[in-house]
């Protein structure tokens, strides 16, 4: 199945991508979101809004994109993403290859949000911690093993938010949110 999740041309009600539907309500920034912003260790720290909680929850796959030191990029669908709080997404790496070796040499991540169940359309940017031992890392390990024993759960990915954007089109599309 074509899962594709390019933005595009379509206006509110158009067909989606293959299989999606039709393209959800375009809203506008102010009904969506209301940024807040603060400091965090001397840079800067954003919380997600409810509203956009509540999209990476709904979610079906999120696209995980990530670059080498050289600027090589990848995107990788991920199933194992939690949102741990306002600032904060966990990604368990069951099968990751060029993904966890970008995020070695270059520990920023983009997460796409986008799909059925989703209001709007968001880019989600952050700084990575990688983890193979410690408590969260234990977590994440038995939440996945929990699902199946056949996931390996190497490693934990945890996301610290410090951007988003909005990738509906439109004149806004890319448009800073947060």
């Amino acid at each position: 199945m074509d899962r594709g999740l390019g933005g595009g041309d379509l206006r509110e009600g158009d067909e989606g991508p293959k299989g999606l539907g039709a393209r959800p309500p375009v809203l506008s920034r102010e009904t969506l979101f209301s940024p807040y912003i603060g400091m965090r260790d001397g840079g800067i720290m954003v919380k997600l809004t409810e509203e956009m909680k509540e999209n990476v929850k709904n979610a079906p796959v999120w696209s995980v994109a990530t670059a080498s030191k050289a600027g090589e990029p990848n995107v990788a669908p991920m199933k194992t993403v939690w949102l741990i709080d306002d600032e904060t997404i966990w990604i368990g790496d069951n099968y990751m290859n060029k993904t966890l070796a970008n995020l070695k040499e270059n520990p920023r991540a983009c997460i796409y949000v986008w799909g059925e169940g989703v209001k709007g359309c968001l880019q989600i940017k952050g700084d990575i911690e990688i983890k193979t031992s410690g408590p969260d890392y234990e977590k994440m390990y038995k939440d996945i093993k929990a699902k199946a024993d056949k996931y390996p759960a190497k490693s934990l990915i945890v996301m610290k938010v410090t951007d988003v954007y909005t990738c509906k089109p439109g004149d806004d599309a890319g448009a800073k949110l947060l």
